[in-house]
């Protein structure tokens, strides 16, 4: 649990996006048509600071305005929602090199499933010394996605939580999840985050095909729980026997850092497994508002009924959902990254965290784009 009252920091990017709706794929060498054509503003760190804003949580949106055409449209787009970001002198990045803010063109399939195409920009050039402006004290949890840390300015932000052990941090790799240096992710795991991620992803940083059995194994190796969406069926938490990171966890991050691993890494995550090939997302987790069906299934110790398999590590808890129609999957893992937060650091359960997160990010899949309009937000009649 989070000090409550505490801000929320949110660090990552903001980003232009094009989303365009397309039949299908193209292959190698094709040119296709896109039947429709959105310009929206993004980002991990965007999306999910919108719902924090929405709910009324308190945040700080830690994600750089750079110089240039897209840094103009992404200034216009916050304004309008009242929301800041980080204004970097001149918008130079760790190396002194100016940039513009990074833009992605999403790719949206019929079914709704998204695949992006991301220009880098200052978001992937962290410097140390933007920090400075911080007060540490602010501040009883952030988060960080993959696409910033896998950057050349990954080292700062990771530095930045090394300095504060106390704040809570909650890692989102996202699609860029087997890309990030294996040093740096040694790293995170040694401040026991809580990570959060999609049942692809989990697979892929661990190579192991067993849902449960990735949970859990991610679970050991960062020493804290790990949150999992699993597309329309729901998200699982897990925790294992060594994670302390219960409801009344006892152990504080930074007293007794959790060894990632040490030695060589041959895996992304710390693992010595060899991994999984790549694969694709599936889709986030839906909900229909409110609406949880079927109870939360928690399965402490044990595997679920009718599982052979041997007995689960630690804890699992389930939190289904009602998949909805989905008219595409942007950005909903970010907003139930957001939710999950808020709601932790409202002192929430995790089951109460997890339910809410199931709704907002259900009704974010149901919209073109990454995040919801208020009046959207607000008929879900949703609070901390």
């Amino acid at each position: 649990m989070e000090a409550a009252g505490r801000a929320i920091l949110a660090v990552g990017a903001v980003i232009a996006d094009l989303v365009c709706r397309v039949p299908r794929l193209p292959t190698s060498g094709e040119g296709i048509v896109a039947e429709g054509v959105q310009a929206t503003v993004g980002g991990c760190a965007l999306n999910a600071a919108n719902v924090l804003r929405q709910l009324g949580a308190p945040y700080t949106l830690f994600a750089p305005l750079g110089q240039g055409v897209f840094a103009g449209f992404v200034e216009r787009e916050l304004a309008a929602r009242g929301m800041e970001a980080l204004r970097v002198p001149e918008g130079r990045g760790d190396d002194g090199v100016v940039y513009d803010n990074s833009g992605c063109v999403c790719f949206v399939e019929p079914g709704g499933e998204r695949t992006m195409l991301t220009v880098p920009g200052i978001d992937r050039h962290f410097a140390a010394s933007w920090f400075d402006a911080l007060d540490a004290d602010d501040f009883s949890c952030g988060f960080a996605s993959g696409y910033e840390v896998e950057g050349a300015g990954g080292d700062a932000i990771v530095a930045f939580f090394e300095a504060h052990p106390r704040i809570r941090l909650y890692y989102a790799p996202g699609p860029r999840v087997t890309q990030v240096d294996p040093r740096l992710v040694a790293r995170i795991n040694a401040l026991r985050p809580v990570w959060h991620l999609n049942d692809a992803e989990v697979r892929a940083c661990t190579g192991l095909s067993s849902l449960e059995e990735a949970g859990f194994a991610l679970a050991e190796e960062c020493g804290s729980a790990v949150v999992v969406t699993e597309g329309a069926k729901g998200a699982h938490l897990f925790e294992s026997g060594i994670s302390g990171d219960g409801e009344d966890a006892g152990v504080r991050r930074g007293d007794t850092p959790f060894d990632g691993g040490g030695g060589a890494l041959s895996s992304p995550s710390g693992f010595s497994e060899p991994l999984a090939p790549a694969q694709r997302p599936s889709l986030p987790v839906a909900a229909d508002g409110l609406a949880i069906v079927g109870g939360v299934s928690s399965y402490d110790g044990a595997s679920p009924a009718g599982n052979d398999e041997p007995a689960a590590r630690g804890r699992h808890l389930f939190v289904p959902t009602v998949p909805v129609d989905v008219v595409d999957t942007i950005g909903a893992g970010d907003a139930h990254l957001g939710a999950l937060v808020a709601a932790r650091n409202a002192g929430r359960t995790w089951e109460d965290a997890l339910a809410l997160a199931n709704s907002v990010a259900g009704a974010v899949c149901q919209v073109s784009g990454g995040t919801l309009a208020d009046a959207a937000f607000d008929r879900l009649e949703v609070s901390l």
